[in-house]
């Protein structure tokens, strides 16, 4: 029980981080909550929100789709496809959402 305490202590930390645009430092403890407590509620997305913000950041505010999607640039259109289902994403038209994205 004082694990799962101290995870959601962390989180809690997160969320005020958050707030304060601090997504490097709010990610650190995200994973350190969830290193400590897997089950807790939310906090394989709120990882994802981290990422993206900070991806965005290095890049001069282009997102890196191949981190948000958990993906390597050599990756087949099928791979891609697939990593945008767990998004819960549909095709719209045959095309996938990021296939034109600059990053790409």
């Amino acid at each position: 029980m004082r694990v799962e305490m101290v995870a959601v202590v962390r989180k809690t930390l997160a969320l005020i981080l958050m707030k304060n645009n601090d997504y490097v430092g709010a990610r650190k403890n995200l994973i350190d909550a969830r290193a400590l407590y897997p089950g807790l509620e939310y906090i394989d997305e709120m990882i994802k929100v981290c990422d993206i913000i900070c991806s965005a950041d290095s890049q001069g505010s282009e997102i890196d789709w191949r981190l948000v999607l958990g993906i390597n640039k050599t990756t087949n259109e099928h791979n891609v496809w697939e990593s945008w289902k767990c998004f819960g994403v549909e095709k719209v038209s045959g095309e996938i959402p990021a296939k034109n994205v600059n990053s790409w």
